[in-house]
């Protein structure tokens, strides 16, 4: 008899449930319950663990296709002359796009070249040799990655001197710089700032700093390069304006070309350029430090 009895209390609890959803379907109001009375739950405690349907943001299929018709696409250029210098004052009437050998309209055409043609920057070691910066007025962000996972402890430390140099000799007062650590991924040292006492701050922290300095980071294939960069890029997509990225590395040849043409397709669609530098090439006449200064 007790199992009946028990059956008989789950119908009863059931009726009562449908008697509630019953009303709520005919739009009865619902009975007035004395502000200061405590709230008491719609189902009894036999009822609270079961569920009517899918929660209301679980996604539910309607067997249904949306289409997109895309009218913008976005296409960045670089036109060089002759002497390999960038071309200025270009409008939309200088360029033509076809798409499947039609004519396609330009919307609307932005200019990065405020300072007129301008040749590719190199590297020069002496500060003689040094061409001024080219447009001091605009906003240059610049991003300085050390490559971890590929540089040895006193090609780290020359990274950063390099780093540092720059820094002195070669930027601006406007210039916005990063400071970037990848180490099998991608560690930010130093946010975007205009403030260059608090980069050759941070610069000199990274180089005292024995979870970077005082590491190895062996790895069996260069997933973690992949991932580093993938995600510092799409910190740079999330930033206004061209980024000048400059990679300090050793990386080799490496049967990767398939992870490059990636990785400048994603540096493109985030308005970044990079400059990888060999630091192999770089003089290392510094040591590495005995401990961090007092």
């Amino acid at each position: 008899m007790r199992h009946g009895r028990s059956h008989l209390l789950v119908i009863s609890a059931l009726l009562a449930v449908m008697r509630v959803a019953s009303f709520a379907a005919d739009g009865d109001p619902p009975a007035q319950q004395d502000p200061a009375a405590p709230e008491r739950p719609l189902l009894p405690p036999v009822m609270s663990g079961l569920s009517a349907g899918p929660e209301p943001s679980t996604p539910v299929d309607v067997d249904q296709v949306e289409q997109v018709k895309v009218r913008l696409v976005l296409l960045d250029v670089l036109v060089l002359d002759a002497q390999q210098r960038t071309v200025p004052d270009l409008t939309r009437e200088d360029f033509e796009i076809l798409s499947g050998g039609n004519r396609v309209d330009i919307d609307t055409l932005d200019v990065a070249c405020p300072g007129g043609a301008a040749e590719e920057p190199v590297g020069v070691r002496h500060a003689s040799r040094r061409p001024g910066a080219v447009a001091p007025e605009a906003e240059r962000r610049i991003v300085f990655a050390v490559d971890y996972q590929h540089l040895g402890r006193i090609e780290r430390i020359e990274a950063l001197e390099q780093a540092r140099q720059m820094v002195e000799h070669g930027s601006v007062a406007g210039d916005r710089i990063m400071l970037v650590a990848l180490n099998g991924g991608m560690r930010v040292e130093q946010t975007p700032t205009q403030d260059r006492e608090t980069v050759l701050q941070s610069l000199e922290r990274m180089e005292y700093d024995v979870s970077l300095y005082g590491r190895d980071f062996p790895h069996l294939n260069e997933n973690g390069f992949m991932r580093g960069m993938t995600a510092l890029l799409d910190v740079l997509g999330t930033m206004p304006g061209q980024k000048a990225l400059v990679l300090f590395t050793t990386m080799r040849d490496v049967p990767l070309d398939l992870q490059f043409r990636q990785l400048a397709a994603h540096a493109a669609a985030s308005r970044c350029s990079i400059y990888p530098v060999d630091v192999l090439g770089l003089p290392t006449d510094r040591m590495a430090p005995a401990a961090a200064p007092g």
